[in-house]
């Protein structure tokens, strides 16, 4: 039974790459690559994550606790900070999507 769902698996993998030249990039590779897309996506996700956190606990700080000035302070740092971490987690995205781009277009 088992060899059974591995096989229609690997029907189903063999077709959903029948379109691409075999001598450029064999499916191992291929799905490699998917991966590495997929994992790029999640790490995105996290940069995204941790800046509402950051900005979230930003205000937090700011609105919840107004007459401790060390607090308010620390609040208004985060929100910037928040904001770094949001454009460096693009910006890191947008690079690596562009490598593997090319890395997929042009094998050598």
């Amino acid at each position: 039974m088992k060899t059974a769902h591995i096989t229609k698996s690997r029907k189903r993998v063999a077709k959903a790459y029948a379109s691409h030249d075999p001598e450029s990039l064999i499916i191992r590779d291929l799905l490699a690559l998917d991966r590495t897309i997929l994992a790029n996506e999640r790490t995105l996700l996290a940069y995204i994550r941790t800046a509402f956190v950051l900005a979230g606990s930003g205000l937090t700080l700011i609105k919840l606790l107004p007459e401790l000035q060390a607090f308010r302070t620390l609040g208004y740092a985060l929100i910037p900070v928040s904001i770094l971490v949001l454009f460096y987690g693009l910006r890191r995205y947008i690079r690596t999507r562009n490598a593997l781009l090319k890395l997929s277009l042009d094998p050598e």
